[in-house]
């Protein structure tokens, strides 16, 4: 629950606690999809390929940053957000600006401030819910999923076959895992491994390099204890205790008093 007192100190009137948080929202959201549309205008100088890898999962992330921000409420979306508007920024680094990077880029400096400031201290949760998945398994999803724009990166003269099955293998291990089943986990603990492998000797050192530290890591995080238990959910409740009863019975059940 979110104190009343704190939302009205905070911006004033209960309305704007709502608006604050869809405005930041909406410029996250403006960011991510312009962005996206930027690498398909002017990829250079990445691949064709490697630009339509890097921008899916610029809309893919978009998407959980959005819904993070309205729905989920977690503290860990402001950093994922933050993440994404630098990621948007550094490829108009890259890639140089046009007209459109230059509407990515004011939404992303519009963004970044709404992100930075103090505006979702009142609507982001101070603390994890009780039957939420925890932190290792939430970085475990966000880092396969991740893997996907990973590979344009890494790739950034066209995607190779092994390329191509590792992000695509990355999207359906992470979505097996969230649905919470086995061969989901099992997959990227074992699966996965050897597919960074094929991708890194497919790629140019700087993107063996950065394949293998980021799989070394999903891996890790694979292997951990709260990655295997978040797979069981939350404990069930404990059954309420009956009231103990003497053998013979009350009064009326034996036959009433005489």
């Amino acid at each position: 629950m979110i104190d009343a007192k704190r939302l009205n100190a905070a911006s004033g009137d209960n309305g704007s606690v709502l608006f604050v948080p869809s405005l930041i929202a909406a410029l996250i959201a403006l960011s991510g999809m312009t962005w996206a549309l930027h690498l398909g205008v002017d990829p250079d100088p990445f691949a064709t390929s490697s630009a339509a890898a890097i921008a899916v999962g610029l809309v893919v992330f978009t998407l959980i940053a959005v819904a993070g921000v309205l729905l989920v409420r977690a503290r860990w979306v402001r950093g994922l957000a933050i993440a994404l508007v630098a990621v948007g920024l550094g490829i108009g680094v890259i890639t140089g600006f046009d007209v459109w990077a230059y509407v990515a880029a004011t939404f992303s400096f519009a963004a970044m401030i709404g992100l930075l400031g103090p505006w979702l201290d009142v609507w982001l949760r101070r603390r994890p819910t009780a039957d939420g998945p925890g932190t290792r398994p939430t970085i475990l999803v966000l880092a396969t999923l991740a893997i996907t724009p990973l590979v344009g990166f890494a790739a950034p003269e066209g995607l190779a076959t092994a390329h191509i099955v590792l992000a695509v293998t990355a999207i359906v291990l992470a979505w097996a895992y969230v649905r919470a089943w086995l061969w989901g986990l099992w997959g990227l603990r074992v699966v996965l491994p050897f597919l960074g492998i094929w991708a890194g000797l497919s790629s140019p050192w700087p993107g063996t390099v950065l394949i293998a530290l980021w799989i070394a890591a999903v891996v890790l995080l694979a292997w951990s204890g709260e990655a295997a238990r978040a797979l069981a959910g939350p404990p069930p409740p404990l059954p309420t205790p009956r009231p103990r009863r003497s053998p013979s019975g009350s009064p009326e059940e034996r036959g009433g008093i005489s």
